[in-house]
Parts: structure tokens; C-alpha cells; sequence
């Protein structure tokens, strides 16, 4: 469809809602809503293995799938038009770099298992109470991708990642709902979903960017450190907390990588005007004026 572009899709496997059933039998749902904290929910839920069925499956895929794997949520409510429930349950980005194939299809197993257990986690059970939905209405398959990027030293990221909406609700200007919204940032998406600074535009109008009223406003309120996978901790412990395999990083270790030159420009304080010269000095900030 669009000449001189190729669009290619990670090697993807998918767990599907039956067996998020079959393995919530073996649990007193009750039980685990009546948990307090998500440790415990996550503790829990790990100390039962996935079946045996699936467990074979993931093993061949563990073989298959090279570098650093997505494990993500893929809800048969995340997609709702009016109560989205995307972002509500995990992912894991797991660098998938032990050597040893038994140890990466248990961690692989634990990330799945912790999918799971976010499904009553207290913020999503928090975002559930106020829909019409129940915690036990909830289906959840799981989504075992290759990570989209490359390798830089221990880290590893996209040079550019995002979410984009195909309707949006706050137009500006000459801009029609129908034109949609794009939110995109240096390195791993989790900038994005989990709130922090990324660059907003419509595809339709891509210069017109009110957030960045003034030079200084783009310093003030453009994204400065980006995320990225860790590849220094092949046995690393796996939490309740997604960021336990990512890592933050300043834009010097990108420029350092070669990402930058994509992405970045300067703010060149002597006269407050942002340059595409990476080769000047002055503060780095992200704009993908190139």
C-alpha cells in the first residue's frame, strides 16, 4: 500500500482466553480479590504452574524467538470504545539473554503468570469498580512478541515507538476528529502508556504542536531520558513491577548510540531557537524535526 516503506510484524505467539481459564480453576477467585497487596496476588499465582500443554508450546517458542521478548496483556476488554481497559493490565519486556533455555522459559512462564495476576491487582480492580464490568468478567490472553529494536551495549530499544488512535476527541484548529492522534517518543513505548513525556500530533497537521508554544517550551516540556531494555541482568528477579527488566537512560547515551540524530535537536540558549545540529552545543531535547 505505500510504495518505498516496509512494514513488518514481530514473530508473535498467543495464549488464548481458554487457558487464562483453565489455570484461574485451580483458585478461589474470591480469595484472590480478597488479597491485599499485589505481591501477594503475584506470589500466589506463581506458585501454581501454567498446563503442562502450554508449558511444551512456550519451550518451542523459547527456542524460536530471539532477543528480548514482550509479554503483554491482550484483554477481551482493552479495546472498548468508550471504557478501554488498555494500560490497565501488565506487560514484561524480558531480555530473554540467559544462557541456559530452562532458566528463560521459566522466567518466561513467571511474566506470563504475572499477566495474570494483574488482572486483580489494586489499580486495575480500582479502574474495573468503576465500569459496569466485573473482575470475574475479565478474559485475558496473553501476546509473547519479538521486541521491536536493536542492540546498543546492554541496552535495547526502538529508535522510535508510540500509540496512535484512529479518533480524536480534542481537536485543534482545522484539525477534524476523524484525522486521529499520535503519541510518539525515543526508545521503548512505557513512556507513552505509563504517562510520561512523549511528542502529541495529529498525523494530518504534524507541525502543529500547541504543547510547544516557544523554543523554551519545548526544553521545559520535551521528553530527556528514554527507557530501554537492560541486558546486563540475564537473572534478574521479576516483580510486580514491569520496570524491573527496563532501565531509564539521559539523551547522551542515546546520541552516543547514533539514535539520536533521528530525533534530537538543540536548544541553542543564546538566542532561545531550536537547531537540528547535533554538533552544537546546548541542551538536547527530542522534537523529530528530521
Amino acid at each position: 500500500r505505500y510504495e518505498g516503506l516496509q512494514i513488518r510484524i514481530p514473530k508473535t505467539v498467543v495464549i488464548g482466553t481458554d487457558v487464562y481459564d483453565e489455570f484461574l480453576e485451580q483458585f478461589d477467585i474470591q480469595e484472590l480479590l480478597a488479597t491485599k497487596t499485589d505481591e501477594e496476588v503475584t506470589t500466589l499465582l506463581r506458585g501454581v504452574a501454567l498446563p503442562a500443554k502450554v508449558v511444551n508450546d512456550l519451550w518451542a517458542a523459547v527456542n524460536e524467538l530471539k532477543g528480548p521478548l514482550a509479554v503483554r496483556s491482550s484483554s477481551l476488554l482493552e479495546d472498548s470504545r468508550f471504557q478501554p481497559f488498555a494500560g490497565v493490565y501488565a506487560t514484561y519486556m524480558l531480555p530473554n539473554n540467559h544462557p541456559d533455555p530452562k532458566v528463560r522459559l521459566q522466567q518466561l512462564c513467571q511474566a506470563i503468570q504475572s499477566v495474570y495476576a494483574s488482572v486483580f491487582w489494586r489499580e486495575a480492580r480500582t479502574y474495573v469498580a468503576g465500569t459496569p464490568h466485573e473482575v470475574e468478567d475479565q478474559k485475558m490472553a496473553v501476546v509473547i512478541q519479538q521486541v521491536v529494536g536493536r542492540q546498543y551495549g546492554s541496552r535495547f530499544y526502538p529508535n522510535m515507538s508510540g500509540v496512535a488512535q484512529s479518533y480524536n476527541d480534542y481537536p485543534i484548529g482545522n484539525q477534524k476528529p476523524e484525522d486521529g492522534i499520535a503519541h510518539i517518543a525515543l526508545g521503548l513505548g512505557h513512556i507513552v502508556v505509563g504517562g510520561g513525556t512523549s511528542l502529541r500530533f495529529s498525523p494530518a497537521s504534524p507541525t502543529v504542536m500547541p504543547q510547544f508554544p516557544t523554543a523554551e517550551s519545548v526544553l521545559r516540556q520535551s521528553q530527556h531520558e528514554f527507557w530501554a531494555v537492560d541486558l546486563s541482568h540475564p537473572n534478574f528477579s521479576l516483580t510486580s513491577d514491569a520496570e524491573a527488566t527496563l532501565n531509564r537512560f539521559p539523551l547522551k547515551a542515546a546520541q552516543e548510540d547514533g539514535t539520536l540524530a533521528l530525533a534530537g535537536s538543540v536548544f541553542c540558549e543564546g538566542d532561545d531557537v531550536i537547531r537540528e545540529n547535533l554538533k552544537l552545543p546546548g541542551p538536547r531535547v527530542v522534537t523529530f524535526n528530521n
